[in-house]
């Protein structure tokens, strides 16, 4: 037989997900929404679906790549546009 035993982690709160989000503390997580106040389990999803401004800004710095040129080079119009591969 199997005993289920329970590790004791506790869910995080909504406000240490957004930290973990790198949103500021200053950030207003619990705010009126349709005329109601967000449940915890409201603000939970609406932080997973989120993407924070600095880490975004982060990411595209880091990744981001200068478009190519595609134009033909300037060449002599007698040379062949691509070469063989024994030449």
């Amino acid at each position: 037989t199997f005993i289920i035993v329970d590790i004791g982690m506790r869910m995080l709160t909504p406000r240490e997900l957004a930290r973990a989000q790198g949103f500021p503390d200053s950030y207003i997580l619990a705010a009126p929404y349709k005329g109601k106040m967000l449940t915890e389990t409201e603000q939970r999803h609406k932080i997973g679906n989120s993407v924070c401004r600095l880490p975004a800004a982060a990411f595209l710095f880091a990744n981001y790549r200068p478009p190519l040129d595609w134009t033909a080079p300037e060449r002599p119009s007698d040379e062949p546009f691509f070469l063989e591969a024994a030449e």
